[in-house]
């Protein structure tokens, strides 16, 4: 979600299946998932705060 207002920023398709096992959190795909988030989060706030 992007900064007041509101909107939908991004969406991210998680190609990954369930039940997912203990050792997914130490995944490539989900290392890469989570980087992919915190790069759309991080650009979102630096926009925010020049704002």
């Amino acid at each position: 979600m992007s900064a007041r207002p509101g909107i939908i920023k991004s969406i991210i398709d998680i190609p990954l299946s369930r039940p997912r096992s203990e050792d997914f959190r130490t995944s490539q795909d989900f290392i890469k998932l989570r980087q992919e988030v915190g790069y759309i989060v991080r650009e979102e706030a630096k926009f925010t705060a020049n704002s």
